[in-house]
């Protein structure tokens, strides 16, 4: 994915930096973290959040453990659904 020029990994930055500017999403895998804030400043700016968290109940795109095929039919929902159900995600965000 990097040397196509798909995917980045880039230093630690102020969140709101990058979801204005450069990602259409947040795609996020945690083992023994599952309360992280960045996971609530994606769902307080409307972002789809695609997690494998436990603690959100019904918010973002989830998915299970660590299922990768899961979280890449996660991470298609959002792109299918998030613009399209918006008011109802920030919500269920709130």
């Amino acid at each position: 994915l990097v040397t196509q020029g798909r995917a980045t990994f880039e230093p630690r930055l102020p969140v709101y930096e990058i979801l204005t500017q450069q990602a259409d999403a947040v795609v996020s895998h945690h083992w023994e973290n599952a309360q992280n804030y960045l996971y609530y400043e994606a769902l307080h700016g409307g972002y789809p959040l695609v997690h494998n968290s436990n603690l959100l109940g019904g918010c973002g795109y989830r998915y299970d453990d660590f299922d990768c095929e899961g979280g890449a039919l996660a991470l298609r929902e959002a792109f299918a659904v998030h613009d399209a159900t918006l008011a109802g995600y920030r919500s269920a965000a709130h």
